[in-house]
């Protein structure tokens, strides 16, 4: 059966991660780029403390005319957006994820467009650094999740991966955590982490891993 043939749902990916991981803006971005050469797509800049996605956008050497960017930090009133919309596929920088036991308590607007935004994602990207606290951070978030919200397909990246013996043994251990789920191991690339932001290259390697986890963004909802 062909997909046209199947109602059309909304696709929310949702990228977060521990503090610190880098790359996030970029990999969002890339990400969007990916997709807007299918669907209109609209990028959440949902990180309060440390808004970035407008800067890069603007640097970018070239975005989808289908990509447009919506600033949360300029939108107090974030109750009114409609995220989950089946005519678009929605991207949201969550920024740095605070432990979920407070998110869930806290009554203030960003924790409340967090709670709305984890409800209605359909997949969600959480993104690690190449050290080990990241990887406790993940631990813990692995832990969490399940017992607080819904389950939700996550993949899981290592960002920024090096060769040293100290990064190889980091990304065995990623491997063994993820075990089972879906994850993926970026090597460091000056160029994609400049925050260039070119749209996605099919032939590099970057480039098809953005086009895969795209394809699974968009596959498991």
């Amino acid at each position: 059966k062909s997909g046209k043939d199947k109602p059309q749902r909304p696709c929310v990916i949702t990228i977060t991660g521990t503090v610190g991981a880098p790359g996030r803006s970029s990999i969002a971005l890339n990400l969007a780029n990916y997709l807007a050469s299918d669907s209109k797509v609209i990028i959440y800049d949902a990180d309060i403390r440390a808004p970035a996605l407008e800067y890069f956008m603007g640097r970018a050497e070239n975005n989808s005319e289908n990509l447009s960017l919506v600033n949360l930090a300029l939108n107090e009133k974030s109750t009114d957006l409609k995220i989950a919309d089946s005519s678009k596929v929605s991207i949201v920088d969550l920024g740095s994820l605070p432990p979920l036991e407070e998110v869930v308590n806290d009554r203030r607007w960003q924790a409340g467009f967090i709670n709305r935004t984890l409800e209605e994602t359909t997949a969600l990207i959480y993104l690690c650094k190449s050290n080990g606290l990241s990887l406790i951070r993940l631990e813990q978030f692995m832990s969490q999740f399940p017992v607080l919200l819904r389950k939700l397909p996550i993949i899981y990246i290592l960002n920024q991966s090096g060769a040293s013996r100290e990064d190889r043994a980091l990304a065995n251990r990623f491997k063994k955590m993820c075990d089972g789920e879906t994850s993926f191991i970026l090597p460091i690339n000056e160029r994609i982490n400049s925050n260039l932001a070119e749209p996605a290259k099919r032939e590099s390697g970057f480039g098809k891993t953005i086009s895969e986890i795209g394809r699974i963004a968009q596959e498991v909802h």
